[in-house]
């Protein structure tokens, strides 16, 4: 029997524009392949890495999209200190992943499901969405998400906001980035079906100045910060 093959995941990368008057700072980056060796300039950049800093009593990260940054030196120490303690115990640091949501709107309303919660809370309150999967656009998850969980098609899907969370309670401590999308359903006389039971305990519309509690942790931070999905110059169907 054949081994089936391993189907990669997606990798979070974070590229900066280091400006400089007019210009912008870039590397002649050497790749490789099969055959032979290739240069490109690109961005400083790279992995973005999970940091479970509570396990040597560093300061943990900040779930704030406002906390100001740390010091560089910090940054270093602490990659210093993580890499021979996952050495140590034979195991390899997770791999921050990507999550995918959208806001699904009807009116001043948004669709909401009763998810089950895997922290101290029995549930919370979360948007539909999740894992983005090897070669899927935001937009291609973001659908293909909705259709499962809620049985809506929607349509006018567009790219919000994206927030870094990171679950240092949780039993297995996880890093997110988590991509936030609008939409509208396409058919706004469907409703919507629970077709995830043992996830979710059911969807329903939830007016904008009327949410339930408690919110999924990354979608109530973003809202704290005063953030909404609505458009501004238009009314949405």
């Amino acid at each position: 029997m054949e081994k089936a093959a391993v189907v990669p995941l997606p990798r979070v990368g974070v590229a900066v524009f280091v400006v400089k008057g007019k210009s912008v700072l870039l590397g002649k980056r050497l790749s490789h392949n099969n055959t032979c060796s290739t240069t490109s300039l690109a961005l400083p950049g790279g992995h973005l890495e999970f940091v479970m800093l509570s396990a040597i009593g560093l300061p943990t990260l900040s779930l704030s999209p406002s906390a100001k940054l740390r010091p560089v030196a910090q940054f270093i120490k602490q990659r210093t200190l993580l890499r021979p303690l996952s050495a140590m115990n034979r195991a390899p640091m997770p791999l921050p992943g990507v999550g995918v949501v959208t806001f699904v709107l009807k009116d001043k309303s948004l669709l909401l499901g009763k998810r089950h919660s895997t922290n101290a809370c029995d549930f919370a309150f979360g948007l539909p969405g999740g894992h983005l999967e090897f070669g899927e656009s935001f937009e291609e998850c973001g659908v293909r998400e909705v259709k499962e969980e809620t049985g809506l098609d929607i349509e006018n899907v567009e790219f919000l906001t994206v927030t870094n969370n990171v679950f240092l309670d949780d039993p297995k401590p996880s890093h997110y980035v988590v991509i936030f999308l609008r939409a509208v359903p396409s058919d706004s006389t469907q409703a919507p079906q629970n077709l995830e039971p043992e996830k979710c305990g059911g969807w329903e519309w939830y007016d904008w100045d009327h949410l339930p509690e408690p919110l999924f942790q990354p979608l109530k931070t973003l809202i704290q910060t005063g953030f909404s999905p609505f458009p501004t110059n238009s009314n949405v169907v």
